[in-house]
């Protein structure tokens, strides 16, 4: 490989890492999974898509009603985590927002 090749690669493993660090994956999804209405889903999709430095990832649709996404790490964080908590979480749709993570079945 060239000097440049290697150059390449290494920054844009660099970003890769830096990347990593300064965003986190979430995952968001209604505990009634199939009975949830697309449209609940709808509202809250549309608006992380609003979010400045909210990325949708995937997106879940068989047993699950939600979503993956990843929201960078700034002043708006807590706020966005909050403005779901607080506008779409109630008692008749449950929306539940984790940190995504490996799980291990052993």
């Amino acid at each position: 490989m060239s000097c440049l090749s290697h150059l390449i690669a290494s920054v844009c493993f660099l970003l890769c890492i830096v990347e990593a660090h300064l965003s986190t994956r979430f995952l968001a999804f209604f505990s009634k999974g199939e009975e949830t209405p697309e449209s609940k889903v709808l509202s809250v999709r549309e608006t992380l898509k609003g979010k400045t430095g909210c990325r949708i990832v995937y997106e879940y649709e068989l047993t699950l009603k939600g979503f993956a996404f990843d929201l960078d790490h700034d002043d708006s964080t807590l706020s966005v985590l909050e403005t779901l908590r607080n506008e779409f979480n109630d008692n008749e749709w449950p929306l539940t927002i984790e940190v995504d993570s490996e799980i291990h079945v052993y």
